[in-house]
């Protein structure tokens, strides 16, 4: 739909300077430049309250996104219920965050968790972590975690256990 708004508009501008150039004269055409430019703001109008409609609905959404994870964080650090879990793979993630020489990495980890009072289950969790401690985060290392007790997927790292 943008695009089509951009070609008529450059179509629009285009025949106005011709129509300029000419004295203001038609010379075949429909209608005068001023019906001419009208269009095009209308056009131009309509494109701009397009971008800012979806751009509202994407911070809409990012803002209902960051709201659902803060919840997550509460109700973990609420009702979480502390494991020891042995990781089982390790996948790079899609994001690295560079601040002068300290690289974190995002990774995906599943896990083997193996709860005190509740049956095993495997979870995938991604977390960031730093370059320097890639070492600590290997398939059968073991880890601390935190997770919901009513949904398993939210687990929260604490910290690597020692062997």
């Amino acid at each position: 739909m943008g695009v089509f708004r951009l070609i008529a508009a450059i179509f629009l501008i285009v025949w106005i300077v011709n129509i300029a150039t000419d004295q203001g004269e038609a010379k075949g055409l429909p209608f005068d430049w001023p019906v001419a430019l009208a269009i095009l703001c209308v056009l131009l109008v309509a494109d701009l309250w397009w971008i800012v409609a979806k751009w509202r609905a994407g911070a809409k959404e990012i803002n209902e996104m960051r709201a659902k994870r803060e919840q997550r964080k509460v109700r973990i650090e609420q009702h979480g219920v502390t494991a020891e879990a042995t990781i089982e793979n390790i996948d790079m993630g899609g994001m690295t965050i560079t601040s002068g020489v300290k690289r974190e990495l995002e990774v995906v980890l599943t896990l083997n968790v193996i709860p005190k009072t509740d049956s095993p289950f495997t979870v995938k969790t991604e977390t960031m972590i730093s370059e320097l401690h890639v070492p600590q985060y290997q398939p059968g290392k073991k880890v601390q975690i935190k997770y919901d007790p009513v949904d398993r997927n939210n687990t929260k790292i604490i910290k690597t256990i020692v062997d």
